[in-house]
């Protein structure tokens, strides 16, 4: 892993880390967080961008609302999220995320043990003077859109994190 400004970096797969802030089309749904219906949504996003003329800048995120100690992967609150181009907000598809700092851990593989690398940033953040902040996202870096080897996903999970 290589250094970047604004990066501390702890080991080779933990380190707390500055996330900008980024204007992102979004669709937000509850549901499982099975490859299936995940590929859905997604899909229908990257329809409404074409449909709105937006352009793709960045990788696919996933946001789970809601409890990121217990996320429950077979009925989450779910919102996609695609970086884009536009800078003005359209009610209900284009917003602005806002920076946090963040514990941030990279998963390889299937999603289904991703719970590995969770528990791993939690053990991490009891030994630092943070607290967990707001909602988990996953930056996929290597995924469905990529490969079909579950096995190769590579996925940059992002702990929001505060001070204490």
């Amino acid at each position: 892993m290589e250094y970047k400004e604004n990066e501390t970096i702890i080991d080779n797969n933990i380190h707390i880390k500055e996330i900008p802030p980024l204007d992102v089309a979004y669709l937000r749904y509850r549901g499982s967080w099975i490859h299936e219906e995940f590929i859905t949504v997604f899909s229908e996003l990257y329809k409404l961008i074409e449909k709105n003329n937006l352009k793709v800048i960045g990788r696919r995120l996933v946001m789970f609302n809601e409890n990121h100690l217990e996320i429950d992967y077979s009925n989450s609150h779910i919102e996609i999220c695609i970086p884009i181009n536009k800078t003005s907000e359209i009610p209900g598809l284009v917003r602005k995320l806002d920076g946090f700092k963040a514990v941030v851990a990279t998963h390889y593989g299937k999603y289904s043990n991703i719970q590995s690398t969770y528990k791993l940033v939690r053990g991490f953040i009891k030994n630092t003077e943070y607290k967990l902040q707001g909602n988990v996202i996953h930056n996929h870096i290597i995924d469905a859109g990529t490969t079909i080897n579950r096995e190769k996903y590579i996925t940059e999970v992002n702990f929001p994190v505060i001070k204490i």
